[in-house]
């Protein structure tokens, strides 16, 4: 699509630096607003998958969409937790209320190994292979497992409902017809809660469709992308 791409490695994952602070979206939020100033970069498109939604959406809420010249989000509903009046049940199937967040990072703390393991089985929708395994297994292993844990509590506990009409640049919005990791309704929301937004369903998608179907995932992106360039 003649775009740059730059693949920014979180604090304390891939090749960043292992640091004990700033476990929280917000920090994050602020590592990308960091990062867009050191590279001294004034017009960007966006893209997130997951948490990567909710650090863009932190982005939107302290700075606003001045930068942004559009925005990809990939199978993330606004908020994962059920609301506690019950207007809110479509976020995560797997963590949706403390005990349920308490139970999921129990396991990752007990072994980081089975949790991904089982963290692949839920985010591929055909059986994984030795190879994906070993693939995913390997990304987990470069990450602190009390970081993880921290940000998943702080990721999963956020409602970010109230920033999705204020985002004012187009935006894609990919969901995952078979996601095991969010309702579609709840994705869906997303791109019915934002003004300038379409939404593209994966047929037998999963939470991780670009990796399941990269040809026709990148199909609509780099459509999308030559649209808004």
């Amino acid at each position: 699509a003649g775009a740059r791409v730059i693949a920014l490695d979180l604090r304390s994952h891939g090749k960043s630096q292992n640091v004990q602070h700033g476990y929280r979206v917000a920090r994050l939020a602020l590592d990308v607003h960091e990062l867009l100033n050191a590279l001294q970069i004034d017009s960007v498109i966006l893209l997130g998958c997951s948490l990567g939604c909710a650090i863009i959406w932190s982005y939107i809420e302290l700075f606003g969409c001045s930068r942004i010249r559009a925005c990809i989000f990939v199978d993330q509903a606004p908020s994962q937790f059920d609301s506690m009046d019950g207007e809110w049940r479509l976020g995560s199937k797997g963590i949706f209320s403390s005990a349920s967040l308490g139970f999921v990072m129990g396991q990752l703390a007990a072994s980081k190994t089975d949790f991904m393991r089982g963290n692949t089985d839920c985010c591929l929708t055909r059986k994984p292979t030795v190879e994906d395994y070993n693939f995913f297994g390997a990304i987990a292993d470069q990450a602190d497992t009390r970081f993880l844990i921290s940000l998943m509590c702080d990721h999963a506990q956020q409602d970010w409902r109230s920033v999705l009409a204020n985002i004012s640049c187009p935006t894609l919005v990919f969901g995952g017809d078979q996601s095991k990791v969010f309702p579609e309704a709840g994705v869906r929301y997303v791109a019915e809660s934002i003004p300038n937004a379409t939404y593209v369903s994966m047929p037998a998608g999963s939470h991780w469709c670009y990796y399941e179907d990269p040809n026709l995932f990148n199909e609509h992106l780099v459509k999308f992308i030559k649209e808004k360039l």
